[in-house]
């Protein structure tokens, strides 16, 4: 699996969790039986839980990468989406609540970091193709719900159907999104030229400080830069 194919897998698994929930939400009301006031409290949770997660996630990534935390978010994000549709009560969902938005802070902040690597690596523009596959999975998340919804099926034998995938997915996407490792091939002269820092290529001190600024994400594999000998000076004497 390529690694541009490894993170639209993980940008079409957040869609998919996102539309899951958002369709599910009806359902989950009746579950824990309070009014339409009462969801103001789980859905605030969550985009307080994506503030406070965005900030964290990103001085996280700038300092050990972003390949960690979008694995690990993606996980406890299929997680929370289980118990979400499991827990009896109001204040339980609340909580659950504010967890699922952190984790899809983090992740929103770790995956469009590693598909800035990938963008670099590439030499050409895919962000936009990566939104538009977390697009297509909101809209398969939400067709699942909605057909769900109609079958009268509750939220509880949705969801866990959802993180399975999204483990299942998540995992293999992990292992061929290594945009954070040097693979030992030297780039082409021209690439060297332009400076391509992406992870994964040979890199040279200026790429990694390139790279460094482009995605906020330290190029681990410019460990392996050595450094320059300079010619020593000639002694007095010497020709």
């Amino acid at each position: 699996m390529s690694p541009r194919a490894a993170i639209t897998i993980i940008f079409i698994l957040n869609g998919v969790a996102l539309g899951t929930w958002g369709s599910r939400i009806p359902a989950i009301k009746d579950r824990i039986d309070v009014g339409t006031g009462g969801l103001a409290l789980p859905l605030a949770a969550i985009a307080a839980g994506a503030l406070l997660a965005m900030p964290a996630g990103g001085r996280f990534a700038s300092r050990h990468g972003s390949r960690v935390p979008a694995t690990l978010a993606i996980a406890a994000l299929g997680a929370l989406l289980v118990a979400l549709g499991l827990l009896p009560s109001l204040a339980a969902v609340a909580v659950a609540a504010l967890a699922f938005g952190a984790s899809n802070g983090a992740l929103d902040v770790a995956m469009n970091a590693q598909g800035v690597s990938v963008e670099r690596r590439l030499g050409r523009p895919v962000l936009s193709s990566l939104h538009a596959g977390f697009s297509f999975g909101a809209l398969l998340g939400a067709a699942g719900g909605a057909l769900a919804a109609a079958l009268a099926v509750g939220p509880a034998p949705t969801s866990p159907s959802s993180a399975r995938r999204s483990s299942r997915s998540a995992s293999g996407a992990a292992a061929a999104s290594s945009m954070t490792g040097p693979t030992g091939r030297r780039p082409s002269r021209r690439t060297a030229r332009r400076g391509a820092g992406a992870c994964g290529s040979w890199p040279s001190a200026a790429s990694s400080r390139r790279a460094r600024h482009w995605t906020g994400a330290p190029c681990t594999c410019a460990r392996s830069v050595r450094r320059p000998r300079w010619p020593r000076s000639p002694t007095p004497g010497s020709r």
